[in-house]
C-alpha cells in the first residue's frame, strides 16, 4: 500500500464527512471494519486492473477505500438507488460521489455508475470481478438475493464482502 491505512482514511473521512464517522479513534473505525478487508485485497491485486463491484455506495468511502488503496488501477462497477436521507444522511447520488473521488486525487476514469434497484441490474452484469462489496438491500430477502446474483459475478480466486448481515442469514 502506498500510504498507510490509518492515514488513508484519515483522509477519505476528513473528505467524506458522516455521522457514522465521528472524529476520534479514525484507526480502529478503520480496522475493525469491512473496509481494511477491501483494501488488503486491493493492495494485493496491484499489478493488474482490479474488477470491483459495488453494491449500495451512498456516500462512496468504501469505493474510494478500494481506489486509493490499489493505486487506482481498479475498474469500478457501482450501483445504488441513491435514496434521499438514506441512513439519516444525505445520498448525493454519483455526481458527488466522483467528485469525492477527485479531491482524494483517485483516477475514476474507469467507474461505472448503475443508479437503480440492484434486483434488477446485477442480473444483467457481467463478470468475473475480483472483488465485490454487497452493501445494498438490507432486507432477508434482499440481502439474500444481492448475495447469490452477485456470486455468479466473483472471480475465481476473488473475495466477497457482505456488510449488514441479517440474522435470518447467518
Amino acid at each position: 500500500m502506498i500510504e498507510s491505512p490509518h492515514r488513508m482514511w484519515q483522509r477519505i473521512v476528513a473528505e467524506i464527512p458522516s455521522r457514522h464517522f465521528p472524529p476520534g479513534d479514525m484507526v480502529s473505525q478503520f480496522l475493525t471494519g469491512y473496509r481494511a478487508e477491501l483494501a488488503d485485497f486491493a493492495d494485493t491485486r496491484r499489478q493488474y486492473p482490479l474488477r470491483y463491484l459495488e453494491v449500495g455506495c451512498r456516500l462512496g468511502h468504501s469505493l474510494a477505500t478500494v481506489m486509493l488503496a490499489s493505486g487506482g488501477f481498479v475498474r469500478a462497477t457501482v450501483v445504488d438507488m441513491w435514496i434521499e436521507g438514506y441512513g439519516d444522511e444525505p445520498n448525493p447520488g454519483p455526481t458527488a460521489v466522483l467528485a469525492h473521488l477527485d479531491a482524494l486525487g483517485a483516477d475514476r476514469q474507469h467507474v461505472e455508475f448503475f443508479v437503480g434497484d440492484s434486483h434488477k441490474i446485477i442480473p444483467g452484469l457481467r463478470g468475473p470481478y475480483d472483488l465485490i462489496l454487497v452493501d445494498g438491500d438490507h432486507t432477508a430477502e434482499g440481502a439474500e438475493a444481492d448475495i447469490r446474483d452477485c456470486a455468479r459475478l466473483l472471480q475465481k480466486d476473488g473475495l466477497m464482502v457482505f456488510d449488514d448481515a441479517v440474522e435470518p442469514l447467518l
